[in-house]
């Protein structure tokens, strides 16, 4: 007789080949973020295609990833089909889930053949916008937005040149997007005890940032005018602006996060004129920040 241990162990023997079993029965695999298709949805694409529901009698079985990085206007999917002829991989894009779902639906649709006819079937033709289809191996992605886009970023920030010494600050951003180009509101406050040396510093300045930015992969370039005042001690508050050339990298985190790394360089249009021994902003600076970002679609 089967001890009480045995017992266990077959019926987990016996759960788990039947869980194997019925994973192979089925022909297809959805893989993505909730609500953005399924393997429900994606079979009945396929049924509307085909005409009738895939079955194991037509030796095809296909999975797919969805992917959708916040900071690229289409969703994409990378399917990984298997018929008689052999296993392929491709990736197709589309405006939205919608029409990835359809496009897979398609791809799938059009891997299988009919034995009476000897031919590939005529899939229904997805409906506009209709999907791109691109090799597997192209996987580099432009970024921009899209089509539009709300970014709010906070930044930490460090300047060596437009203000007398090194000094530290802090900015946010409010920017809008479509696509790849965006426009920026952007403000930064610089205190007066926030310097590299620690000692501190009479000059305080606050700023406003326009900028207008282009993307090319995950990289941003902006230019903008920069505005605020400067404060030294006891003087009065002096105008202070410049113009700005700024590089800044992105990296999505999740749907609606990502970092940003950011490097600018500024030149001192109008620049205080202090006693020297308060010092005066260079003609040139450097800054470099480091942000987190919210993007609302």
């Amino acid at each position: 007789m089967l001890t009480a241990t045995m017992r266990r162990v077959l019926a987990v023997v016996v759960g788990v080949s039947a869980a194997t079993a019925a994973a192979a029965a089925d022909p297809l695999a959805w893989r993505g973020e909730p609500g953005c298709g399924s393997v429900d949805a994606l079979a009945a694409r396929v049924a509307q295609h085909l005409g009738r529901p895939l079955g194991e009698g037509d030796g095809v079985t296909a999975s797919a990833e969805v992917v959708k990085a916040p900071l690229e206007p289409e969703v994409a999917a990378r399917v990984t089909i298997a018929t008689p002829a052999g296993p392929s991989t491709r990736e197709v894009r589309g405006a939205d889930c919608d029409a990835v779902l359809d496009a897979v639906a398609f791809v799938v649709a059009s891997a299988v053949v009919d034995p009476a006819a000897g031919d590939r079937p005529e899939p229904r033709v997805p409906d506009p916008p209709g999907p791109t289809f691109v090799d597997a191996s192209a996987s580099a992605r432009l970024p921009g937005t899209g089509p539009l886009a709300l970014h709010v970023r906070a930044d930490s920030w460090s300047d060596a040149g437009a203000m007398p010494e090194l000094r530290l600050g802090l900015g946010a951003t409010v920017a809008v997007s479509y696509r790849r180009w965006r426009g920026e509101v952007a403000g930064a406050v610089w205190p007066r005890s926030w310097t590299a040396s620690g000692r501190g510093s009479p000059v305080r300045m606050v700023e406003v940032d326009l900028r207008a930015c282009r993307a090319t992969w995950r990289l941003w370039a902006c230019g903008g005018w920069l505005a605020g005042t400067m404060e030294a001690g006891v003087a009065p508050a002096a105008r202070w602006h410049g113009a700005s050339l700024l590089l800044r990298w992105t990296r999505p985190i999740g749907e609606h996060w990502a970092v940003a790394a950011s490097i600018e360089s500024v030149v001192g249009v109008v620049r205080p004129r202090w006693p020297d021994q308060v010092g005066r902003p260079s003609p040139a600076g450097v800054r470099i920040g480091l942000g987190v970002e919210v993007i609302a679609f």
